[in-house]
């Protein structure tokens, strides 16, 4: 039988690694090689492709001696160039460990990137400005694709009832005494605070100085989720380590190329553990750790349907109910609608909503005398399952291709050509990254001098993940200063973090018991006029009564 030749839209998965024995281990998790294939000349990735389970995966390492965000951030643009159809990557290799009390990490084991308390999964430890007081960080990096998110609690939950194939596949490496575990050596962990006296082994370190731990017992490694550091230099200081790691709330681990990836290359971090990222690491976990990590990549790839994977040819309804271009939450018209304009006449309430539709009149009137645009994102109740990032973004690309038209301009080639690929024949809807960065700056890049002006409510509506990557996108919009944004949301979302020069204005109701007495008043005469309330002050009392005690500050 002949053997399938494969094409570069075949491959769904992309696997990144920085070391060559990272690429090794990669490839010894492969059910099947496949044979290469042709590439652009610009792109100067080498690739192994091949089969895990029913997924078709391209890997790709980082060139020799190239370590860093940046090259990282390389590979995956040209990676994600020549294999137009990846839905989601996979960062694997190695990284220094966080022990604490709180993290029991030892060498062999496995960090992998979730979102935990305010970060998404990964942070960028180095990247910020210089002030008076120390450095000040700046800029958020995405969370990892939902469906890796699901995938990681599948993990979870088969880990606990006993069902982790974990050690199956890390035994696949038996073979290959490279990553055999003993010949690592011992685990030995010393004070944060005890420098390593030299020399290319700890055979000179105090012992006076090793930290006692507890056995494991009978389990070899430990998975951790949780945060992980990355930075464009090699963590090596114990103090430091504990430090950086205290700033963020706990990290548990430190790498090198994650920050280069997370918002351009939806992925998730998977890191064996080599070292403890101070004075005393060495390079002879560095093999075993690959293994460990290229593990857990394939077991995560084995619980992923390939359904999952493919892109299905789906698109959701609009708001009418009619298959239309995109599926979002879209209301092109709204300051024209009967109910829209009903909404805005009137003049109580305190909520982020009605407060946003007072903007919206007031940004459409004041836009209108300037000839720039506004485009507006509503949330709608009835809608939440629909409450996304791409929802949001489809909605404004949809809006600004509707002002095009009708103010004749022309879309840009580049733009009209990923549209088709993503909403043709094919419908290969684009993930939050590319809708962004090669449908909506580009579009918005053609509006007049004066700019755009996004409005978008319900950010708290969200969950955290695509809170997350809403603003991510919002910020791709601001640095380059091609537009305005204006933000409605409860003041536990942080819309803050990571858009430069952004204000806060603060909402709340002074007199909540004053605006109720207004209401029901003026509700009371209404109803009077068309008759449909009582006239008996006695019952108008009680409603008083009723309303006031029953709304609880509302």
């Amino acid at each position: 039988m002949a053997r399938r030749r494969f094409r570069h839209e075949d491959y769904g998965v992309g696997w990144v690694c920085a070391l060559p024995v990272e690429l090794a281990a990669a490839q010894v998790m492969l059910d099947e090689e496949h044979e290469p294939l042709g590439q652009n000349a610009n792109d100067t990735n080498l690739y192994t492709l091949g089969q895990i389970g029913e997924h078709n995966v391209v890997i790709a390492c980082l060139p020799a001696g190239q370590m860093g965000t940046n090259s990282a951030a390389a590979v995956a643009i040209q990676m994600k160039s020549t294999f137009r159809s990846i839905r989601f990557g996979l960062m694997v290799g190695i990284g220094g460990g966080v022990p604490s009390a709180e993290a029991d990490i030892r060498l062999g084991d496995v960090v992998i990137s979730r979102p935990h308390k305010a970060h998404g999964g990964v942070v960028q430890y180095d990247s910020g400005k210089t002030t008076p007081s120390g450095i000040e960080r700046t800029g958020t990096l995405n969370t990892p694709p939902m469906i890796l998110l699901n995938a990681v609690s599948k993990i979870q939950a088969n880990h606990l009832i006993g069902r982790s194939r974990l050690s199956e596949y890390i035994s696949s490496l038996s073979d290959l005494s490279v990553f055999a575990c003993d010949n690592a050596g011992s685990d030995v962990l010393f004070e944060a605070s005890y420098d390593h006296t030299g020399g290319a082994t700890c055979n000179s370190c105090s012992k006076d100085r090793v930290i006692e731990r507890q056995p494991r017992g009978s389990q070899e490694i430990v998975v951790h989720y949780g945060t992980i550091a990355s930075g464009n230099q090699v963590m090596r200081d114990g103090a430091i380590r504990d430090r950086v790691s205290a700033e963020f709330g706990g990290v548990l681990c430190f790498e090198m190329e994650a920050a280069g990836l997370m918002n351009s290359f939806p992925c998730l971090v998977i890191r064996g553990i080599c070292d403890y990222a101070d004075s005393h690491k060495n390079k002879k976990w560095q093999a075993y750790a690959a293994g460990t990590a290229a593990a857990y990549a394939k077991e995560l790839s084995s619980v992923i349907p390939p359904a999952e994977v493919v892109i299905t040819p789906t698109i959701d309804e609009t708001i009418e109910g009619k298959n239309d271009f995109m599926s979002p939450l879209t209301l092109p018209n709204i300051i024209e609608r009967p109910e829209w304009r009903m909404l805005l006449s009137q003049s109580i309430g305190c909520g982020k909503s009605i407060t946003m539709t007072t903007v919206i009149e007031a940004t459409v009137e004041n836009a209108r005398s300037v000839s720039r645009p506004v485009f507006q994102f509503i949330y709608d109740y009835s809608f939440r399952r629909h409450l996304t990032a791409r929802a949001l973004f489809e909605s404004y690309t949809k809006q600004l291709l509707v002002y095009m038209e009708r103010s004749n301009k022309a879309c840009p080639s580049t733009v009209i050509t990923r549209i088709l690929e993503f909403y043709g024949p094919k419908r290969r809807r684009p993930d939050v990254q590319e809708l962004v960065v090669e449908v909506l700056i580009p579009l918005t890049r053609m509006v007049e001098a004066t700019g755009a002006t996004f409005l978008v409510d319900g950010v708290d509506e969200c969950s955290r993940q695509e809170a997350l990557q809403i603003l991510w996108g919002l910020r791709q919009l601001l640095e380059p200063r091609l537009c305005r944004v204006f933000i409605c949301c409860r003041e536990e979302v942080n819309v803050l973090q990571g858009i430069p020069g952004a204000n806060r204005i603060w909402i709340t109701a002074k007199d909540t018991k004053a605006d109720l007495e207004v209401f029901v008043d003026s509700e009371i005469k209404r109803r009077q006029q068309d008759r449909s309330i009582s006239s008996n002050e006695a019952v108008l009392n009680n409603i008083r009564y009723e309303i006031q005690n029953k709304a609880d500050g509302m």
